[in-house]
């Protein structure tokens, strides 16, 4: 979440076991004999998780990269900044979620809005254009719908000028830190080539 004068600002799977008994009482075993497989259930879609203070960022690719504990990373990060500019103060998820480095110019964003009596929506749009692995890091691109994603008076009015109708660019490094993933890095790159959200 950052902005250019207001704001742009689970390794979980599904696993499904069969358990065989081979059970014996002294007698031969009938010679086994082919059946035809039932099909089983198929794989239920990981649901994306909701913001755990109040905003969400939906991901319209999510079951691509639901597994992925670096997107997961990002978007809990992205949940919890946006979650501190509506509740004025910083939920506890951006500490553990972000680098010290990573922080900075966001926090002073975040502050701007404090001061401006600014927020941002409940439910924010977005799509993972990319998570490239390289070494223990991932390269993270993401596009934002800015109007989902950038601050609002307390009117309602969009800050800044008029509703800009576009998707927003990041690029984000996400690694292991201390057992848990962490966001080390975030830069604005432009916009993103993505139809409108439907």
């Amino acid at each position: 979440m950052s902005r250019t004068r207001g704001t742009s600002l689970t390794a979980a799977g599904v696993a499904l076991a069969v358990g065989l008994c081979g059970c014996s009482d002294g007698k031969s075993a009938p010679a086994p004999t082919r059946t035809a497989a039932s099909p089983g259930p198929s794989p239920t879609p990981e649901l994306q998780p909701e913001g755990a203070d109040g905003v969400t960022w939906k991901v319209d690719n999510w079951e691509q990269h639901a597994s992925d504990p670096a997107v997961l990373a990002w978007k809990q990060l992205s949940e919890a900044l946006s979650a501190s500019v509506n509740r004025r103060r910083l939920v506890p998820a951006v500490t553990s979620l972000a680098s010290k480095k990573t922080l900075r110019p966001i926090i002073e964003n975040v502050r701007f809005a404090w001061s401006h009596d600014l927020h941002v929506r409940p439910t924010a749009l977005s799509h993972v254009v990319r998570a490239d692995r390289r070494g223990s890091k991932v390269r993270l691109l993401t596009c934002s719908w800015a109007t989902s994603v950038n601050y609002y008076d307390a009117d309602g009015t969009y800050y800044g000028g008029p509703a800009e109708e576009r998707w927003i660019k990041d690029a984000w490094t996400v690694e292991p830190v201390d057992g848990r993933w962490v966001v080390t890095s975030m830069d604005r790159s432009g916009r993103c080539r993505l139809d409108p959200p439907g």
